[in-house]
């Protein structure tokens, strides 16, 4: 019997640390303070994460994804409908989920604030001096429902068929199954849930390159 993994790479002790500074910024950008949130968002841009994730989400290595090809879809299995569930399906699935990926467990960074924090980074000095677009912490702990099921063969948007997933287990596993890229079902696990929101109090920002403290924004 095949042994099934818990997602593609086991978390590491940079994703920890990716997800401590992350906070830290989001802190620091709450409390108006836009150079302390500069510098932890420079310490949170760690390369080896985005390396990982390029190797997962990049072409098809039977070594991380089991296979040699993309899986053969069959025509009409997909639902009508939009591609994701509703916004508010979203939140609940990473509030039930403890903001964590359900395979590699990693603490994960909703949308908003992901967004939100990348505008932020994109007009700081030190990004520009490292010339490039990306921020490879947040990158790797983008928050994204991941179907179980996938979409493209018959997946709905029902709870049950939601988890929580990482950039690089939702986008490496693409239209494959779980049996079909030997991964465990991560409902057989329950999520890790704690103090840790997915950095969602950050939705109360408006001005993120002004850095003012949310009730001075408000004002």
């Amino acid at each position: 019997m095949t042994q099934l993994r818990r997602s593609f790479v086991a978390r590491t002790e940079a994703h920890e640390i990716a997800a401590d500074q992350l906070s830290l910024a989001a802190n620091a950008l709450i409390a108006g303070r836009a150079l302390e949130c500069e510098q932890h968002l420079a310490a949170a841009d760690i390369r080896s994460l985005g390396e990982m994730a390029a190797k997962i989400c990049g072409p098809i290595d039977f070594s991380i994804h089991r296979q040699f090809r993309n899986p053969v879809l069959s025509p009409g299995l997909r639902p009508p409908g939009a591609r994701m569930p509703a916004a508010a399906v979203q939140r609940a699935v990473y509030l039930r989920d403890g903001y964590r990926c359900r395979f590699c467990d990693c603490r994960v960074v909703v949308p908003t604030a992901r967004k939100l924090l990348m505008r932020f980074w994109l007009a700081t000095p030190l990004a520009e001096k490292r010339e490039r677009s990306r921020h490879d912490g947040l990158g790797t702990l983008s928050a994204s429902v991941d179907h179980l099921l996938p979409h493209s063969r018959g997946g709905s948007h029902e709870a049950s068929n939601l988890v929580t997933a990482c950039g690089p287990c939702q986008f490496g596993r693409n239209r494959w199954t779980l049996e079909e890229v030997e991964i465990a079902d991560p409902r057989s696990f329950a999520p890790l849930v704690d103090e840790w929101d997915g950095l969602s109090r950050l939705g109360g920002l408006r001005t993120p390159i002004d850095a003012r403290p949310i009730a001075a924004a408000e004002s």
